[in-house]
């Protein structure tokens, strides 16, 4: 059982908060901190509204050694979702263990998709924007798949498509956009091993991910209970 604290562009910016962020994610039970790697002129060339909050938080490449040191340092395991070959080598120099598939880059860019799947390493992929078949003929049967919706936030009733037992089909585990823990417990009592939900240090900070995001309390119950229902679910 995975559970993957997003920060994403919750740092705003601020290498300070993101640190802060990576450990609060490894005190209150994160098994992965995630972040995206992309050039925001390129990937949201065709959603200009997004670029200049994009621009502000990109991770550039000395970012990204800062960001692998204080992964070390808290002792929680770095996550990326690349975009393109220039970051692609900035993650396999540095020797990540698997790498997170936007389903945005499955639209998109499934040549590069085809291209970190050739790494070899562990891939997890979302299928928001994509059908789980289309996935598969892109990225094989070896990919574990998430479930993910597409909003942001997320209302309850958005995800009432999820599977109703995880072990009994494709999906690896959920992409969780709703508010607070439910919908992820929903999805770990019925199977799902991987948990992804976007962290933040407040849901009031200034940006736009922070209201779909959990704070390190409820991080912390998502764990506990997770581990909990893990051990029903077993049974």
């Amino acid at each position: 059982m995975l559970i993957c604290a997003e920060i994403g562009i919750n740092h705003d910016g601020d290498m300070d908060l993101c640190h802060e962020l990576i450990r609060q994610a490894a005190i209150n039970g994160a098994d992965l901190v995630k972040f995206q790697l992309y050039d925001p002129r390129d990937i949201f060339k065709d959603e200009p509204n997004l670029i200049e909050e994009g621009l502000r938080c990109m991770i550039t490449e000395s970012d990204f050694g800062r960001i692998m040191d204080w992964c070390a340092e808290e002792s929680i395991e770095p996550f990326f979702s690349v975009f393109d070959e220039t970051r692609l080598s900035w993650t396999e120099n540095a020797g990540v263990n698997r790498y997170k598939l936007a389903s945005r880059s499955l639209r998109k860019t499934p040549d590069f998709c085809r291209k970190v799947l050739d790494t070899g390493k562990e891939i997890f992929a979302s299928t928001g924007m994509v059908a789980l078949e289309s996935a598969k003929d892109l990225l094989g049967s070896e990919t574990k798949y998430i479930y993910c919706v597409s909003k942001y936030p997320a209302e309850f009733l958005d995800y009432a498509n999820q599977p109703k037992q995880y072990s009994e089909h494709d999906w690896f585990g959920i992409s969780d956009h709703t508010l607070g823990i439910e919908n992820s417990l929903f999805a770990v009592a019925h199977g799902a091993k991987f948990v992804e939900k976007h962290f933040t240090l407040s849901k009031t900070m200034s940006g736009s991910d922070h209201k779909c995001s959990i704070t390190p309390e409820e991080l912390f119950d998502l764990k506990k209970y997770s581990k909990l229902l893990r051990k029903v679910v077993v049974l």
